[in-house]
């Protein structure tokens, strides 16, 4: 089981049954479950994921786009700075994974050494 039955019900509550949507929220928490190295991704990942989709915004035509306050914008800014930290967890712990392993892939042309710019 990849993902907890809280889990599976959230996706269904967030996705409203749409498949592109439940795959763009399987997709997200799965890179989020794997980032925190959990084994049974848990309700609370699908939530943060679907809190970071914004899918629970409701925009009405009434509204106005650039007139937003500024507890909005603020909300906004810590959102995503939330998702660019989440991003450089995964990449720092993508990078501790094995990083001579990503060295000894590169090939280079005879006579050059990884020192060495080749064009």
């Amino acid at each position: 089981m990849i993902f907890s039955e809280p889990a599976t019900n959230a996706i269904f509550r967030h996705s409203n049954g749409f498949p592109r949507l439940i795959n763009t929220i399987c997709e997200n928490a799965l890179l989020s479950g794997y980032a925190r190295r959990a084994t049974v991704i848990p309700a609370e990942v699908v939530e943060e994921v679907a809190h970071d989709l914004r899918l629970g915004v409701v925009v009405t035509r009434g509204e106005k786009k650039n007139g937003t306050s500024q507890a909005d914008k603020e909300q906004e800014k810590g959102e995503l700075l939330r998702a660019v930290k989440t991003f450089l967890e995964l990449h720092d712990y993508l990078q501790e994974m094995n990083p001579q392993k990503a060295k000894k892939q590169l090939r280079y042309p005879a006579g050059h050494t990884e020192h060495e710019p080749h064009i």
